[in-house]
C-alpha cells in the first residue's frame, strides 16, 4: 500500500468515448473543491484516443496536479494497481458485463459505477458497491466522497464486494453449474 494517507480514486479501462472519462474528471474536480485538507488523487490507467483531450480537460479544470495518467496496465499488474485504490470508478455509458468492476470487487475495492447493464448485474446497490442514479458529476462526486470519508462504509463495501464475487463469480463453481445445465439439456433432448 501507500506510505501516506492520500486517498486514491482509480479507473482502469481503454480511454475511449464510451467509457465517459470526462464525467469522472468533472466529478473529481468537484471532489477536489469539496474536500478540505489533503486532496485525493485520481489514477487513470489506460491508453487510447482520448488521452490528449483528457489531459487538456484536466488542465482546464485545474486538477492536473492531482490526476495521474498511468498508461496501459498489463493484465498481471491489475491487482497491484487496484490494491492502491480506495475507490474504483466505472463511468461507462454502456457496459456489456464490466470485468473491471468484478476485478475491483475481487480485490476488495469499493466500486462506484454508472447505471448500465454490466455493473447493475454485478453490484448489489448500497451493499457491495454504489450504482449511481444518474450521470450527474455531482451525484458521482457525492458517492465517492461518502466512501472516502466513511471508513465503516468503505470497509463494509470492501467485505460485501469480495463476498459477492466469491459467491457469484467463482470460476470453479460456475464451471460445475454450466456442466450440470448442459447435462440437463442433453438428458432432456435424449428423451
Amino acid at each position: 500500500k501507500r506510505e501516506d494517507d492520500t486517498k486514491i480514486i482509480g479507473f482502469i479501462k481503454t480511454l475511449r468515448p464510451i467509457y465517459d472519462i470526462p464525467l469522472l474528471l468533472q466529478a473529481f474536480e468537484l471532489i477536489c473543491r469539496k474536500t478540505g485538507g489533503e486532496q485525493p488523487m485520481l489514477q487513470l490507467y489506460g491508453d487510447g484516443p482520448l488521452l490528449p483531450e483528457l489531459k487538456t480537460m484536466a488542465v482546464k479544470l485545474r486538477i492536473i496536479e492531482n490526476v495521474h495518467f498511468m498508461g496501459r496496465v498489463a493484465n498481471e499488474d491489475v491487482p497491484r494497481a487496484l490494491a492502491e485504490m480506495d475507490v474504483f470508478v466505472n463511468s461507462s455509458r454502456q457496459e456489456s458485463f464490466g470485468v473491471n468492476v468484478l476485478e475491483a470487487m475481487a480485490c476488495g475495492v469499493p466500486v462506484v459505477a454508472t447505471d448500465c447493464v454490466g455493473p447493475k448485474e454485478i453490484i448489489e446497490n448500497g451493499k457491495s458497491g454504489i450504482i449511481l442514479k444518474d450521470r450527474n458529476p455531482e451525484t458521482m462526486a457525492d458517492a465517492i466522497i461518502q466512501i472516502l470519508s466513511n471508513e465503516n462504509l468503505r470497509n463494509q463495501l470492501k467485505k460485501e464486494a469480495r463476498l459477492r464475487v466469491e459467491e457469484k463469480y467463482d470460476w470453479n463453481k460456475n464451471v460445475i453449474l454450466l456442466e450440470k445445465s448442459l447435462e440437463r439439456v442433453l438428458i432432456s433432448k435424449s428423451r
